[in-house]
């Protein structure tokens, strides 16, 4: 505004797409934590409720760092032995100690196969990732509602 030019004020794009990634990554975090909530879910006609009771827990076979548990189950009158990992699990309440009873849900079409019945709302990681991802979208919505703000005041301090 000196010597009586006038600077154009250049408006900036929000930055929305890093807050997308970053929201992108939390949603498929807690999609990777909670993958037998959502293998059921998604199939949850070709799984039935089945007690199994754990054998013992265990570890990898290559590096030996990864928990894993040995289940033990009947269905159909027959029985079924199966080693499951066994990472998250203990974040959702569940027991690897030998001899304890876990839920389960079976594949009727494969039954050597089964998920861990788990309760979403138990992990206390769910509760952060939720409530990030619930700040993360109230973040965008603030950024994309300012851009649109200082894009109206723009237009209208040219007219």
């Amino acid at each position: 505004m000196n010597n009586g030019t006038t600077k154009r004020r250049k408006l900036k794009s929000p930055a929305i797409l890093p807050r997308i990634v970053i929201l992108a990554f939390l949603f498929m975090f807690m999609l990777f934590i909670n993958i037998d909530s959502v293998s059921h879910l998604l199939n949850h006609g070709s799984y039935e409720k089945v007690t199994a009771t754990v054998v013992k827990p265990t570890t990898d076979d290559f590096l030996l760092l990864i928990p894993r548990v040995e289940l033990t189950y009947q269905y159909n009158g027959q029985q079924y032995t199966e080693k499951k990992f066994f990472i998250w699990e203990p974040f959702f309440g569940l027991s690897s100690e030998a001899g304890s009873k876990l839920d389960i849900y079976v594949n009727t079409y494969a039954p050597n196969y089964c998920l861990f019945k788990i309760n979403f709302f138990r992990n206390i990681i769910n509760w952060i990732l939720l409530i990030l991802i619930g700040a993360g979208i109230y973040n965008v919505i603030q950024k994309i509602r300012k851009y649109q703000i200082d894009k109206l005041q723009k237009k209208e301090a040219e007219e």
